[in-house]
């Protein structure tokens, strides 16, 4: 019971982190519907789209090894990619709604927010008992996943609404990547 209400006080947290991008939406705001939906449909997305590879990597003998940091390095890079993945499968819902920049930073972070609510469930679902670790975990890794994807968010933006922007996208890709294997080793 305990472990569920930490997983609603990150959605709090989530929505709390949504709530503030929105404000600087200053032209149109989103409309809610399409934010709840991009955060069910692309959290779901961005799970299975993990989940798919990691699959694919332990299949061929890569696993993170406990004791070994660096085997972190590549969660960063596969969960940032689902993101990614996931905010692409939202465009045909949200191409219309994308006309500034500030669009792709609410969209993603609903997509972070689905992702992290989904994972954050698993993770408390796995533990038996409470522990400090996982309780601090579902407070801080919902604005954590917000905040990694936030390069890539803006970066979307560019690449969809203007030529030349997937070298950017790219970019932010990569910086997600780090800036979230460098937040699982430590």
């Amino acid at each position: 019971m305990f472990k569920m209400i930490l997983v609603m006080l990150s959605f709090v947290f989530g929505l709390l982190c949504i709530r503030q991008i929105r404000t600087y939406d200053v032209h149109e705001q989103e409309p809610l519907l399409k934010m709840v939906a991009v955060s069910v449909w692309g959290g779901i997305m961005s799970v299975a789209l993990s989940l798919f590879l990691y699959h694919l990597l332990q299949t061929n003998g890569v696993t993170i090894r406990a004791g070994f940091p660096f085997s972190y390095l590549y969660v960063g890079f596969i969960e940032e990619l689902g993101k990614l993945a996931a905010l692409f499968l939202c465009w045909p819902l949200i191409r219309n709604e994308m006309d500034e920049p500030t669009d792709g930073l609410i969209y993603i972070a609903c997509v972070a927010l689905g992702f992290s609510l989904i994972e954050n469930y698993f993770y408390a679902a796995a533990q038996p008992g409470i522990n400090l670790l996982i309780a601090i975990r579902l407070i801080i890794c919902t604005p954590m996943h917000i905040a990694f994807s936030m390069f890539m968010g803006m970066a979307f933006f560019w690449a969809m609404r203007c030529k030349g922007g997937w070298s950017t996208l790219m970019g932010a890709y990569v910086v997600a990547s780090i800036y979230h294997a460098l937040y699982d080793i430590f």
